[in-house]
């Protein structure tokens, strides 16, 4: 399953595969996709096969591979004492807002401290093939996360990335959005994205903390 960062939808690897040896487990390359989606709308329809499934993951940054981690990590979580819905929030503010409420923040940090112990656990994810180079990066980026010293002024990023997409349009921004929601039928939450990064937002709550899983390897080497 081949991806450009995320700019093509979710593709389930059982709809191209022929399962008649269903002993055998079925190994997928998921390379440069960005995200889990491919995985995530894979699985979703496993259950109807006792073949097992062995993804795996080539990504270009130890971020983005990180991310998905945690990503994965947020839909197996048994520990945590919310419920699913809150679970589910707390997954999609992870996935696509620029920031987060206080108590998913807390969540990412609490997470990252612990997620490189997962890994070596190997039960969620298997990182024996990584080089020794390979690992110590993807440990820098939890460390990174982990870490409220670290700074990561994701608005003034985002603000900085509007000013090069509109450039000369960035004063009239607010029109030119809506110019986009109207004549090329954005879905409603297209307008409140594009201006402050928000694209899930419950029951209208403070998101005051940055997503410092959106980090580059720039940040996390800083």
């Amino acid at each position: 399953l081949q991806s450009q960062n995320g700019s093509n939808s979710a593709s389930s690897a059982t709809l191209k595969v022929d399962f008649e040896n269903e002993d055998q487990p079925l190994k997928i390359l998921v390379a440069g996709s960005g995200d889990i989606r491919h995985i995530l709308l894979t699985m979703s329809g496993s259950w109807r096969h006792t073949r097992k499934f062995h993804f795996y993951v080539l990504e270009s940054q130890a971020p983005i591979v990180a991310r998905q981690i945690m990503l994965l990590h947020t839909l197996t979580e048994t520990q945590s004492e919310w419920g699913i819905d809150e679970m589910t929030h707390v997954y999609l503010e992870i996935h696509g807002n620029l920031m987060l409420r206080e108590q998913t923040a807390r969540y990412v940090k609490e997470t990252a401290g612990k997620l490189f112990k997962i890994c070596e656990d190997g039960k969620l994810v298997d990182i024996s093939k990584l080089k020794f180079r390979e690992r110590d990066d993807l440990e820098s980026v939890f460390k990174y996360w982990h870490d409220p010293n670290k700074k990561f002024d994701a608005k003034l990023l985002w603000d900085f990335r509007l000013k090069r997409f509109y450039q000369r349009r960035y004063e009239y921004r607010e029109n030119a959005i809506d110019w986009d929601f109207h004549m090329k039928l954005k879905p409603m939450e297209f307008l409140q994205w594009r201006m402050t990064g928000i694209a899930f937002d419950k029951w209208s709550a403070a998101y005051n903390s940055p997503n410092r899983t959106l980090a580059s390897v720039d940040f996390v080497n800083m």
